[in-house]
């Protein structure tokens, strides 16, 4: 057989190489020459390799398989009706080729010509609910229900409660102190109602209160109950330091 030349193809596998080449070499698939096949089929390899092709475990198995039936073929047969160590791959090689060719067969007629498809058929839908339950089914999907609203409720009231304790606007105690000398310092008297701020808020109240504590404490204001609201008065000591440092 002489030697084949070839370019790389894109081959489905080893079957594929195999049945390739004994097409393009006119060998009679029935006494397939294995020797020249798997010489052949190993220079595939190699080529592969060299294109930097990725060699699949299937070839390699295939390779091995070849070189096993070529040494079966070598062994001393001791009846004349031995089975051909060949009849194996050549029925694969058959039955791939049927495949192939169906396959073919296949592809040609992807344009649709031999499709057919049924037209679409209008349905009436019945809307009417024909399923019966007893007294517990309803019992329990009452109770479903039920319950889902109430953990959605509960879920909802949380999440707002810890919306606003999250969202919740904090004051200082530093910034009321400041809030109250400046007031003092434009008036003689302040009252505490009039330092907290317009959303009356009770975190504001009480840095107002802690606020107007601490300068009572430090001496630099006077807390007075007029009766009708708490009210700072500025101390002399502090009028008189205020005055000092406006000169």
């Amino acid at each position: 057989m002489e030697a084949l030349t070839y370019k790389i193809e894109a081959y489905e596998g080893p079957l594929d190489v195999l049945l390739s080449l004994i097409r393009k070499n006119e060998i009679n698939i029935y006494d397939i020459p294995i020797a020249e096949l798997l010489r052949q089929f190993i220079e595939h390899i190699d080529v592969m390799r060299r294109e930097n092709l990725e060699v699949s475990s299937e070839f390699l198995t295939m390779a091995a398989t070849l070189v096993q039936i070529k040494s079966a073929m070598l062994l001393p047969k001791h009846e004349e009706d031995a089975e051909d160590p060949r009849a194996e791959l050549v029925n694969l090689l058959l039955e791939y080729e049927r495949y192939k060719l169906a396959a073919g067969n296949f592809r040609e007629h992807e344009s649709g010509v031999y499709r057919f498809v049924r037209e679409p058929v209008k349905m009436e839908i019945d809307y009417t609910y024909t399923r019966s339950h007893n007294v517990s089914e309803l019992r329990e999907a009452y109770f479903s229900i039920s319950t889902a609203v109430v953990r959605k409720r509960e879920h909802k009231a949380f999440s707002e409660s810890i919306s606003r304790t999250v969202l919740r606007k904090t004051t200082s105690i530093a910034s009321k102190i400041y809030a109250i000398l400046r007031g003092l310092a434009r008036k003689t008297r302040v009252t505490l109602l009039s330092l907290v701020g317009r959303d009356n808020v009770r975190g504001d109240a009480v840095a107002v209160f802690f606020a107007a504590l601490q300068l009572a404490r430090a001496g630099r204001v006077h807390i007075e109950n007029d009766g009708a609201a708490l009210a700072l008065t500025m101390t002399k000591d502090s009028r008189k330091k205020l005055k000092h440092k406006m000169k």
